[in-house]
């Protein structure tokens, strides 16, 4: 399935403020609601009443929301992107990996079913276009699961120029467009270029009619710019992966 379609930070002005523990207690009661019987199942065998768990995201110590944890291994809550994602956890609790994929809470508990893949997008059909990607060499560690679905950033249709996010007070006040890595080489390193593939994953609720051949962009997480890139063909409609 497509990870939930989550309209503020999909076709809408964003704005970001640290999520509370009890406003990822409220997400975690509605998407449970969606999530098929062996995914309840392993919310219970790995959920956790969820706390606060420091992070180092975009070089700043923050904290993020523990909702679930196997091992040494933990589901968080990131809340700039609005999505759980999972990351190795330290044995003093800090999560190790930051992620910016915007998976509703049954996607995320998908890797701990066995026989399930890490993401079900690969069942919906899409469009998918094809773009030339770099990454920009000033970041200080790649990215990777470009062939998987894994990674989801967002792009924002402009110049590839263009080095900080445009923003009102706390209100980013450009259109993001939700697109998922489906196709390319499965990691890419600071400063490296790349062609890749990019699901356009909330198709149709998003037409997404400015993605098209000619068109340059930048690459998002939430309001960092890691890359840019320019779209090089589209298809009418073709199956993720």
């Amino acid at each position: 399935m497509i990870p939930k379609y989550r309209e503020v930070r999909q076709n809408h002005c964003m704005s970001w403020k640290p999520a509370t523990v009890e406003a990822v207690k409220k997400i975690i009661e509605s998407d449970l609601q969606e999530c098929d019987d062996e995914q309840i199942a392993a919310f219970k065998s790995y959920g956790v009443e969820p706390y606060l768990a420091p992070i180092l995201r975009y070089g700043k110590m923050e904290n993020v929301v523990v909702v679930a944890r196997r091992r040494d291994e933990a589901i968080y809550w990131e809340d700039v992107e609005e999505g759980f994602n999972r990351s190795p956890i330290s044995a003093d609790g800090r999560i190790l990996e930051h992620w910016c994929n915007q998976d509703d809470l049954c996607l995320a508990l998908n890797a701990w079913i066995e026989g399930r893949t890490k993401t079900d997008i690969k069942e919906v059909k899409v469009p998918v276009v094809q773009a030339h990607v770099t990454l920009l060499p000033e970041l200080s560690r790649g990215r990777r699961g470009l062939t998987t679905g894994q990674y989801r950033p967002h792009i924002v249709i402009g110049p590839k120029s263009q080095r900080v996010a445009i923003r009102s007070g706390n209100v980013f006040t450009e259109r993001y467009l939700g697109v998922s890595f489906v196709g390319g080489p499965d990691a890419m390193h600071p400063g490296e270029s790349a062609e890749v593939n990019l699901a356009l994953m909330y198709f149709p609720e998003e037409t997404y009619d400015e993605v098209r051949p000619g068109a340059t962009f930048t690459i998002r997480e939430g309001s960092l710019i890691v890359g840019f890139g320019v779209i090089e063909s589209r298809s009418q409609e073709a199956q993720k992966g």
